[in-house]
């Protein structure tokens, strides 16, 4: 039988277990941009609770690391994995569209390339690897740019300017809009980087007549790109158990099984989820 590492397959694509580790990387680092997004824009609690200096700025990768293990996500059930097309139609439950849906941000990977602003682009590390210390070996990494298409809906004008305001801080240039998520290969949690790089448009034209008719909307275009890493490696690269566990349970999902929590995850990136396998298959 799978043990609790060797979870609920999908529906397997032409590469199948090759491509996992890709898909892998993407899904944890999604979530992680869930859990920045829904602080930033769905957290209620006072912004400010502990003074930063300017002599504390900017954090290093450490400090951001400890800052994101402790900090509580905001209601995440208000971000959702879509194209802005379908945007309203995936936020409602039950189809019926309301002033109840209001306020969320909708969020979708529509390109990637394999160039970056960034100079990270690096001969040895490419075709030789860097050192990870905890797998006490070499991995080969590679620089990508990820790019999403993502808007943010209320039908409050006040709300709207509030959700520019802050988001106009993570596009300051004073200091980079980052994300730190993490992977698992051989049982060893490996934190990686993401560079963030929004780019908003305040209250651009979006017709969707059936809301139209009855409501009025207001729209931020908050599109954003993402720096990071891609791994080349014969070794699974899993999401880690915490982080599908607290991904189910920051959505209101309750006390799960592994494998229930990593239904759901998968279910929220639209995968199809299919009966468990003995096969070893991770996600």
């Amino acid at each position: 039988m799978a043990n609790e590492r060797e979870i609920t397959n999908i529906t397997p694509g032409y590469y199948n277990t090759k491509a996992q580790n890709f898909r892998n990387t993407v899904y944890s680092l999604n979530i992680a941009l869930e859990k920045k997004i829904s602080k930033l824009l769905f957290d209620l609690t006072p912004w400010i609770e502990k003074p930063i200096t300017l002599e504390q700025l900017p954090l290093d990768f450490d400090d951001q690391v400890q800052q994101w293990q402790t900090e509580i996500p905001g209601d995440m059930t208000r971000v959702v994995y879509s194209m802005t097309n379908f945007a309203l139609r995936k936020r409602s439950s039950n189809g019926m569209l309301s002033n109840a849906n209001m306020p969320f941000l909708n969020y979708k990977l529509k390109s990637i390339t394999n160039t970056t602003s960034r100079k990270w682009n690096n001969s040895v590390r490419f075709l030789k690897g860097i050192y990870v210390e905890g797998l006490n070996r070499k991995l080969r990494m590679n620089p990508v740019t990820l790019n999403y298409q993502s808007t943010f809906w209320c039908n409050k004008d006040e709300d709207l300017q509030y959700a520019y305001n802050i988001m106009s801080f993570e596009t300051s240039q004073e200091q980079e809009s980052r994300v730190n998520f993490k992977i698992e290969m051989q049982n060893q949690e490996i934190w990686m980087l993401g560079i963030i790089t929004w780019n908003l448009g305040y209250e651009p034209v979006y017709d969707e007549k059936e809301w139209l008719d009855s409501n009025k909307i207001h729209t931020l275009t908050t599109d954003f790109s993402v720096q990071t890493w891609m791994i080349m490696d014969n070794t699974d690269i899993i999401v880690p158990t915490s982080v599908v566990f607290d991904f189910a349970a920051n959505n209101n999902q309750g006390n799960m099984e592994y494998t229930d929590a990593l239904a759901f995850t998968i279910d929220h990136f639209n995968e199809v989820v299919t009966e468990s396998s003995d096969s070893g298959d991770v996600l």
